[in-house]
């Protein structure tokens, strides 16, 4: 649910504390600043996010807050939000096949999606809704607004309409 109402990464959300949340604000934000990144002897460590601009502040929609509260409020600040079944980092392969695949199957959809195709729903919905590409490209975190154009400019409702008409 958090992929899919903020759109952010894998190693971006499995990296969150509950300190990373305001629930609370007139207008909830989840704070991205680290993600999960393999080291050199193949160690897995909490850096800096995929890009300068993966550092982001994200409103979260009501449904979203609603069920990540229970998560926020019953961990301690400092502590990981999503964890695994002994406590650690929830692994992407693990949950792949364990939680997400299983899902998949018992859902009856034609096509297979991947976790990370939450992300590009998430943005296909915000520009469904008219939502401006620039604040689709500060949402993801992307670095240029030509990653954003590019991958998702097509989705654009009415562009060829609107342009034709100016």
């Amino acid at each position: 649910a958090l992929l899919a109402g903020t759109g952010c990464r894998w190693g971006e959300a499995t990296a969150l504390r509950a300190s990373d949340f305001d629930l609370n604000a007139e207008t909830p934000v989840v704070r991205i600043s680290r993600a999960w990144k393999r080291g050199e002897r193949g160690g897995v460590y909490p850096g800096s996010p995929k890009t300068r601009r993966g550092r982001r502040t994200s409103t979260i929609d009501p449904t979203t807050v609603g069920l990540v509260r229970g998560l926020v409020d019953d961990r301690p600040d400092d502590e990981l939000l999503f964890v695994g079944a002994r406590g650690g980092r929830v692994r992407s392969q693990n949950f792949t096949d364990r939680v997400w695949q299983p899902a998949v199957q018992r859902s009856g959809l034609a096509k297979r999606p991947r976790v990370h195709d939450l992300r590009h729903s998430h943005a296909s919905w915000l520009i469904g809704a008219g939502v401006p590409l620039i604040v689709v490209q500060y949402r993801l975190g992307h670095e240029s607004i030509k990653t954003s154009g590019d991958r998702y400019g097509h989705l654009l409702p009415g562009a060829g309409e609107l342009a034709a008409a100016s």
